[in-house]
């Protein structure tokens, strides 16, 4: 979802790749009270030092309590509606979802990665059709199975899996060409071969019905898979990050994230938005296409803001918030409060390009899904917020998993 998005989206990554985007919060500047001490000090001014020296996020200057103050007011400027209805994924719909999902997924999909895409797209796309929704979650699913195995997997399996990965869009496009240029080899990990099946029949969203955006989407794997088999390499091979790399990070947080492929979902009309008369050509391209990069810049902001205290606390180095800071010599806080206002900024142009489009029912399905990708962040017990928000009873949404 990431869905990783996500991951991307939506998605169930550890944060270890060099560009990916991950979990993370901003500070505000907190007031510091001042307490007598030999150092001088105040208590917090003391807590963070010791923070520095133990990691997690007093180590970058951080503390808790900052974090707190800082999602508050990013959760009331993005108009998060903190209840349980709109914050949770209908238990229901997700055991339909899951259930099918069972009887589509190999052995290789663990249950917790079904009832995990199940979730997402019952909470970012909960308007969709059923049959939609699990389609979409069945997408989210392979992602983060074919993103959790090139992280996983070890010894030979984990060579045998990577160089998949290498032949994966050989054996997409002209399997004849991979047979003819690797006799013997036999089939791809499962994971991917059924990849390569969801892309090539109706069990994708797109396919047959809208051919521009399921060639869009096949874009968007391809580009997953190559940032798999890169951010693998960068994970044995580290890369140091330097002020004449400024974009690196983000070119490859994009191409890992799959937040391009969750935009896309977003766009599918029941209606065929039959309250605003047009030409489908030319609505696409009139109020659909130019959303597609704020879309994805709101997914990819705001994953970097929620998801940086679980990879802060768990002493991920190369996530992208600190890799955003080395190549443009600033600091993790500062990288943090600019992605948090450019990610309300973002929003803001969103809503205004869906009113343009006259559509009701796509600023519905707009608005439902950045509700929904926000709660996904929240209430995912991945991204241990309860940890920073859960105190004093404020998230009505629970914690779900």
């Amino acid at each position: 979802m990431t869905i990783d998005s996500t991951h991307n989206y939506v998605r169930e990554c550890r944060g270890n790749g060099n560009g990916r985007k991950r979990e993370d919060i901003g500070g505000m500047t907190a007031s510091r009270t001042k307490s007598s001490n030999r150092g001088g000090q105040s208590s917090e001014q003391q807590a963070i030092a010791a923070g520095r020296r133990s990691g997690g996020i007093m180590s970058l200057g951080i503390d808790k309590a900052t974090l707190r103050t800082y999602y508050l007011e990013l959760l009331q400027d993005l108009s998060f509606t903190n209840t349980r209805e709109s914050c949770y994924p209908d238990p229901e719909s997700v055991g339909v979802i899951s259930a099918a999902l069972s009887s589509l997924c190999g052995s290789y999909v663990h249950a917790r990665m079904i009832n995990l895409s199940a979730s997402a797209s019952q909470l970012c796309y909960k308007l969709h059709p059923m049959d939609i929704r699990t389609k979409i979650a069945h997408f989210i699913a392979l992602t983060l199975t074919v993103d959790d195995l090139s992280e996983s997997l070890r010894g030979e399996a984990r060579r045998r899996f990577l160089e998949d990965l290498a032949f994966f869009q050989m054996k997409f496009t002209d399997p004849a060409v991979y047979a003819k240029l690797c006799p013997g080899r036999g089939e791809l990990h499962p994971s991917l071969e059924d990849f390569i099946a969801h892309l090539k029949s109706e069990q994708s969203p797109f396919f047959p019905w809208d051919i521009r955006l399921h060639a869009m989407l096949v874009k968007c794997v391809l580009d997953f898979v190559e940032a798999n088999q890169v951010e693998q390499h960068y994970a044995e091979h580290p890369l140091v990050y330097t002020l004449d790399m400024p974009y690196f990070p983000t070119f490859l947080r994009h191409k890992a994230g799959m937040s391009e492929g969750s935009a896309y979902f977003s766009f599918i009309l029941d209606s065929s938005v039959q309250d605003a008369p047009r030409d489908d050509r030319l609505f696409f391209h009139r109020a659909l296409y130019p959303m597609i990069p704020d879309l994805v810049e709101f997914m990819e902001l705001l994953n970097d803001v929620l998801s940086f205290y679980r990879e802060a606390e768990t002493g991920d180095s190369t996530m992208w918030v600190l890799n955003q800071a080395k190549a443009h010599g600033l600091t993790p806080l500062q990288v943090l409060r600019q992605s948090a206002k450019a990610a309300i900024q973002v929003k803001k142009r969103l809503m205004a390009s869906v009113d343009r489009s006259s559509s009701v029912e796509l600023k519905e399905k707009l608005v439902q899904f950045c509700e929904g990708y926000v709660a996904w962040h929240v209430g995912d017990k991945r991204y241990r917020l309860d940890e920073v928000l859960g105190t004093g009873g404020w998230y009505q949404g629970g914690f779900w998993k």
